[in-house]
């Protein structure tokens, strides 16, 4: 059942940005299993797109990638196994790779080890998976691993990474190799404990780049007692994709297809529809692990919205079911454009520090081997955005401004100031009726849904919500506006 949208926002948001510290890539070393090599796709031109798609946009040189294509790994948000471990805070991933029966590389990552008994911060870690192997264990904070070798089990060599100082306790006649920041000014260059992440894709990379075999498995959580690398175990299946290009509605909220436009936003954990003909709104299924999702731009696509976490990725969350897929792709925003996503990347993707370039991904499987089909290096000051055919809409977290862009290569960006407020902007969109709509605070302390001209930035209606949202994307209903 419908109902009207009112309630208060929070006297005060706080948002924190957090920078990675970045390491000094290894290099490639020469000893270490001579397997069969894993290619690495250099930085690079994609063939063009075709259709309604960046071929029918993208300036001459824009189908330039500024990122470095990345192996097809799997997208499944924690992983798709589970097995033997214990965990202080945070979570435990598990990816299973490759489980073939040849040379195996497993790669565990955590930020640090739990204290222990004696207030030193020791992991433990036990082989029990038939066959030879190599290990690379990774932590942030000053760790000791101890490794233990079951009987049937094999391991070559044993790598230990570490931004702090980094200690082994392993089986005599294993060769071991410890690269610490802090002790030897070398690194494999990242320290990711979750997945997928792009720090935990870049510290794969690096082990595979390292020991020229393919990665076998991927253990994680961000403060460890134990691990056991064993048999994979049955394995979770990947989450079933749909190709539909019409937004889908939650199921139960069908009636919104009737007003002249409806908006998709986060209530926390929950997708929800809201109509902006009846101030009404419809919740959907809520997200699988959601408590991390608070994205101030959105893209909606088919059965899917998408959503820029900055130290997690770019997020595909499914409204049929809640499930989640994550391209480990360091992003700030995301938004429908033509028949794509055009994602705003974080300089963590780049290389280029703080750089806002844009880019087009014709698919979501795409965006997770960096693939974009088109580019545009423009440095933008700005953290959420929206796009409404090749014009793009820019804006800071709190500002009295919006940015607007045409899509082109060389473009000047323009101010469009908005009338009457200077704050908080948790969502972004443009109606293809000519109105800009922002999700922020209004008179009081109240959430509000304002509506401006898009062309003058004349504020002309708003509308409480009974909620704290963030994100906001808009389609077309089918009922036509009176004049």
């Amino acid at each position: 059942m419908g109902m009207k949208f009112k309630l208060s926002w929070p006297g005060t948001r706080l948002l924190g940005l957090v920078f990675l510290v970045g390491f000094l890539q290894a290099p490639r070393a020469n000893a270490g299993p001579q397997d069969a090599g894993v290619k690495r796709p250099a930085k690079g031109s994609r063939p063009p797109a075709t259709g309604d798609n960046a071929s029918s946009w993208c300036p001459s040189g824009g189908d330039f990638s500024p990122l470095t294509t990345q192996p097809t790994r799997g997208t499944l948000d924690g992983g798709n196994a589970s097995g033997p471990h214990e965990c202080g805070r945070g979570r435990y991933v598990q990816y299973e790779h490759n489980a073939g029966t040849g040379p195996q590389l497993h790669v565990i990552g955590i930020y640090q080890a739990k204290k222990g008994a004696d207030n030193q911060r020791s992991v433990q870690v036990r082989v029990t998976r038939p066959g030879s192997s190599v290990l690379v264990l990774s932590a942030y904070s000053q760790t000791t691993w101890n490794v233990q070798v079951a009987p049937g089990a094999q391991v070559e060599r044993i790598l230990v990474s570490g931004f702090e100082e980094q200690r082994i306790n392993a089986p005599e006649g294993i060769p071991v190799g410890l690269q610490s920041f802090k002790q030897s000014q070398k690194s494999l260059g990242s320290t990711g404990y979750d997945w997928p992440t792009l720090s935990s894709a870049r510290l794969v990379n690096a082990s595979e780049s390292l020991f020229r075999r393919e990665l076998t498995s991927f253990r994680g959580c961000y403060e460890a007692v134990s691990f056991e690398v064993g048999e994979p175990g049955t394995l979770k299946p990947a989450n079933k994709v749909s190709n539909r290009q019409k937004p889908t509605l939650p199921r139960g909220c069908e009636q919104f297809a009737k007003e002249s436009t409806y908006c998709m936003t986060l209530n926390s954990d929950t997708p929800t529809v809201l109509g902006l003909d009846s101030g009404r709104m419809c919740s959907g299924v809520p997200i699988e692990r959601a408590a991390r999702y608070d994205s101030s731009s959105l893209a909606w696509r088919g059965d899917y919205l998408y959503a820029c976490i900055r130290e997690r990725g770019l997020a595909r969350i499914s409204l049929l079911d809640g499930s989640v897929d994550i391209a480990p792709l360091s992003c700030e925003g995301v938004a429908s454009h033509r028949n794509g996503l055009l994602v705003m990347l974080h300089g963590d993707s780049t290389g280029n520090g703080f750089s806002r370039a844009l880019a087009q991904f014709d698919s979501f499987e795409d965006a997770a081997r960096h693939e974009s089909s088109c580019s545009l290096d423009h440095e933008l000051h700005a953290s959420r955005m929206a796009v409404q055919r090749d014009q793009g809409y820019f804006a800071w977290h709190a500002t009295d401004s919006i940015s607007t862009l045409a899509l082109k290569r060389g473009a000047t960006p323009e101010k469009l100031k908005l009338e009457g407020y200077n704050g908080w902007i948790m969502g972004l969109d443009v109606t293809e009726d000519g109105h800009l709509l922002i999700l922020g605070q209004g008179s009081g302390t109240k959430t509000q849904l304002l509506t401006f001209a898009r062309a003058t930035g004349k504020q002309l209606k708003t509308q409480s919500i009974p909620f704290d949202a963030t994100g906001l994307a808009c389609h077309k209903g089918g009922r036509k506006k009176s004049p």
